[in-house]
């Protein structure tokens, strides 16, 4: 037998549509059970936005080598090797070419050459000194990047023999690296090769290439190639994926939220 001062007294029964809820049965922000709250909507959709875009943190490094780099680079790294353009192409002071404004204490133009060897044929970047377009000891670069990046990467060609350890050094995101003593390798026409990059998963948005030593009384001289960059934007696709994926999440919400609405009004029952 059913306890009267436990149970209401009505029996197990289907209500009409329009009936209204018996207090009993209502929750109590007032609103008919099953309807989702939009408090627990916007928790979900923050929850699967960080997990979306949750990126484990990563130590900043620096590297001398480029395999070691490139191995570590943290997504698809972009390369401008200038064979894309004439020899002989000038880069005024400041301009922006393959992405990257270009500045130098020079006090004259950049300027794609192929008087030498580089690493990858046939052109690399210089000075435009009517003569042998060659960066010298004391000259310095700056790199202003479209954005934030996470990697950069740059090769640098000296005359052969004159480079010793620390007579370069880059500079960016507050990272720092010098050269070695040894190059990676050297070219067929004696240049030597060496490497410097660094990747940091904070970000930055400049370099600056220093070497060491008075311009106006040279000791070595040199010129840059393969300039490796990694964006830390995520490419359009990921956008899409990323806009794609909330709205298939948007309309599962929504469709729950109107089944729930229907069996509330139809189908409540008191017990």
């Amino acid at each position: 037998m059913k306890n009267n001062h436990l149970w209401p007294d009505v029996s197990c029964r289907e209500l009409p549509v329009d009936s209204p809820l018996p207090g009993w049965a209502k929750r109590r922000d007032g609103r008919p059970p099953g309807r989702m709250s939009s408090h627990i909507v916007s928790g979900i959709c923050c929850g699967f936005l960080g997990l979306v875009l949750h990126v484990p943190s990563e130590a900043a490094m620096i590297f001398t080598d480029s395999g070691s780099f490139q191995a570590a680079l943290p997504g698809i790294g972009r390369t401008l090797n200038l064979d894309n353009v004439d020899a002989e192409t000038v880069i005024p002071d400041g301009s922006r070419f393959g992405g990257i404004r270009f500045r130098s204490n020079t006090g004259m133009d950049l300027i794609v050459s192929d008087h030498f060897d580089t690493t990858s044929p046939f052109n690399y970047l210089g000075v435009d000194d009517g003569f042998s377009n060659e960066f010298v000891s004391g000259h310095e670069i700056y790199f202003d990047f479209n954005g934030l990046i996470q990697a950069f990467g740059i090769y640098l060609i000296g005359s052969p023999g004159d480079i010793f350890e620390s007579d370069f050094q880059l500079v960016g995101g507050g990272l720092s690296v010098f050269n070695e003593g040894t190059p990676e390798f050297s070219l067929a026409d004696g240049g030597d090769v060496f490497f410097l990059g660094l990747i940091d998963p904070n970000g930055f948005s400049n370099a600056r290439l220093n070497s060491f030593g008075d311009p106006d009384d040279p000791f070595f001289a040199f010129n840059i190639d393969d300039i490796t960059t990694v964006s830390a934007v995520p490419e359009p696709g990921a956008f899409l994926l990323l806009s794609m994926s909330f709205l298939l999440f948007g309309q599962q919400l929504r469709n729950g939220v109107k089944k729930s609405r229907k069996n509330s009004s139809n189908f409540i029952k008191t017990f």
